[in-house]
């Protein structure tokens, strides 16, 4: 059985969420796309669950048939409207829940950081927005984020991906790999594993760092455009310094 599992708001692939047949051990993790497969799924009327942080669970009833792949698309959230004596509004939300879901399916201890979470600070590199997560330090070079140190450890002793390939420095004494070089507004998601799995390079004393771009394969929409504005003033050389991107 395969699916895909979105947003019943925003149409947005939910990446994390867990499906599960009931009365079967049979669970499997969405992806980035939203995707899932479920195999070992025994034939006959089947119930298939939902569950993501942030949104009520969903189940539905799925006929699956021996020796075919049975299809299942599931949206979430978009419940009935309810009475409630106050709305309070957090831009931040959907970025909490993606990261919180990322976390709590992880087999590792790591940290996530959303784009939607990148958006709201006014960090200008990777560096800048890491350094905002627990246990994570960073090293400045002429006022801006250079290096990244994972608890407490050197930046030569953790190792940095980008969508999960191994990149190198091109520093000629050090094995710190410079973040200051990746915009933060070109980047869908940034991942930090601060106990590697044993399937993961052992090299990464400190930490492994996993830079995701964003890919249009995630979208549902036709469109979609994400652009920032940012302007700054020095009082000390009057200049006024714009920023598009």
């Amino acid at each position: 059985m395969q699916g895909r599992v979105t947003s019943a708001e925003t149409g947005a692939p939910l990446a994390g969420a867990r499906v599960s047949v009931a009365g079967s051990p049979v669970v499997a993790l969405t992806d980035e796309a939203g995707a899932f497969t479920l195999t070992g799924v025994p034939a006959g009327a089947a119930t298939v669950t939902v569950s993501y942080l942030g949104l009520a669970d969903t189940s539905a009833a799925v006929e699956v048939a021996a020796g075919r792949a049975a299809s299942l698309n599931i949206a979430l959230g978009g419940e009935a409207g309810v009475t409630v004596d106050a709305v309070v509004v957090m831009s931040q939300r959907i970025a909490q829940n993606d990261a919180l879901n990322r976390y709590r399916n992880s087999d590792a201890i790591a940290n996530y950081v959303a784009a939607d979470d990148i958006g709201q600070f006014v960090d200008q590199n990777v560096a800048e927005s890491l350094q905002r997560l627990p246990g994570v330090s960073i090293t400045r070079d002429q006022g801006e984020g250079r290096f990244v140190s994972v608890r407490g450890v050197g930046p030569g002793l953790s190792t940095v991906t980008v969508n999960g390939m191994r990149i190198g420095t091109p520093e000629d004494s050090d094995r710190a790999v410079p973040l200051d070089v990746i915009p933060s507004g070109s980047i869908d998601l940034l991942e930090i594993v601060k106990v590697p799995t044993p399937n993961m390079p052992g090299d990464a004393i400190g930490g492994s760092i996993d830079v995701r771009s964003g890919s249009p394969f995630n979208e549902n929409q036709n469109y979609n455009f994400r652009y920032r504005l940012e302007g700054s003033y020095s009082e000390l050389s009057e200049d006024f310094n714009p920023e598009a991107a």
